[in-house]
This record gives structure tokens, sequence and C-alpha cells, in this order.
């Protein structure tokens, strides 16, 4: 029932969104047409106003291939792993600090 209300409400509620409206405000101003929880709210919106906008080509995706001039670097030698190592020696010279 809620997901029909949401549909008849959809027209308006993206154009809120598109305007750049909170989604708390929105819901706020059609909690009682729509009868759903925000948490399904979001959900909605983010299924069905979200969705339909196209990506942007700007960014990157985050498994994209590295850009051109990363891929002629030359490769670099494997570094050891970082260990901790205790020198109490040092920590009595620091001792000051601590006080």
């Amino acid at each position: 029932m809620g997901r029909v209300r949401f549909f008849a409400q959809l027209p308006l509620v993206r154009e809120k969104v598109t305007q750049g409206y909170a989604l708390s405000v929105i819901y706020r101003q059609y909690q009682v047409v729509l009868g759903i929880s925000y948490s399904q709210f979001r959900r909605y919106v983010s299924q069905h106003v979200r969705a339909a906008k196209p990506r942007s080509t700007e960014k990157p995706l985050i498994g994209a291939a590295p850009a051109p001039e990363a891929r002629n670097a030359a490769p670099q030698a494997p570094s050891a792993p970082r260990r901790f190592e205790y020198d109490p020696s040092r920590a009595l010279k620091d001792r000051d600090k601590l006080i």
C-alpha cells in the first residue's frame, strides 16, 4: 500500500530531490500521505529517483585502470614489512616528557 502511495507522489518527490531538498524535509512533508517509514522512503528514493540520474564520468571508478603515467612508471622494489622495535634506552631519555 505504501509503495502505491509513493509512486502516486513520485513526480513531486523527484522534483523536490532535483531541487536539492533534504530527504528528511521531503519525507516530513509527505509522511501522512505516504504512510511508510523514513527508512522505506529513503530506500524507494534511492531505487526509483536517484537511480535515474546518469553517472558522472569525471570521477574514475574505484577499480578503474591506472592513469597512463602510472603504467609507464618504473616498478618499485617491494619494501620489507614494518615492524615494531622497542628501544628501552630511548624510553629513559624521554622520561621527562611522560610527567
